[in-house]
């Protein structure tokens, strides 16, 4: 008989010359379509995405210049792509009906600085910083 081996979300066999420090947080996926893959943020502020099924590493990206210490990610954030847009006044989405489109397979990740950055897969299918958008405080 066959036995599964434990996902353990521990990137050090795969790159052992990184300190990756605690396992920070992590999301499943948004939707059906991504199946096994997870995301998790660590406290070097690498964020990784998983296949938990395989414990493998498909992707990573480093945060560390953007977000400081990296304290959250999510997947598939339910706010909309004018949010990202500095000008943008979000009163007026919750006062009206016509609401964009909702930004989808997308991963937001926080820190210890006053960014908030979304990441999504680029043209190989690897994580990539679509935006940065500076906030007021810091530490969210």
């Amino acid at each position: 008989h066959f036995i599964r081996p434990i996902v353990t979300l521990n990137p050090s066999k795969t790159y052992p010359e990184v300190n990756f420090g605690s396992l920070m947080s992590c999301a499943g996926p948004a939707d059906k379509e991504c199946g096994n893959e997870l995301v998790a943020g660590y406290e070097n502020s690498d964020v990784l995405v998983w296949d938990w099924s395989a414990n493998t590493v498909l992707s990573r990206v480093s945060l560390s210049e953007d977000v400081g210490t990296l304290m959250s990610v999510t997947v598939g954030a339910s706010f909309t792509s004018t949010h990202l847009n500095s000008n943008h006044d979000s009163s007026k989405d919750i006062a009206t009906s016509k609401s964009p489109e909702p930004i989808q397979n997308h991963v937001v990740a926080a820190g210890s600085d006053d960014k908030i950055v979304i990441l999504g897969k680029d043209k190989d299918g690897a994580l990539a910083v679509k935006k940065r958008r500076e906030i007021t405080n810091a530490g969210v």
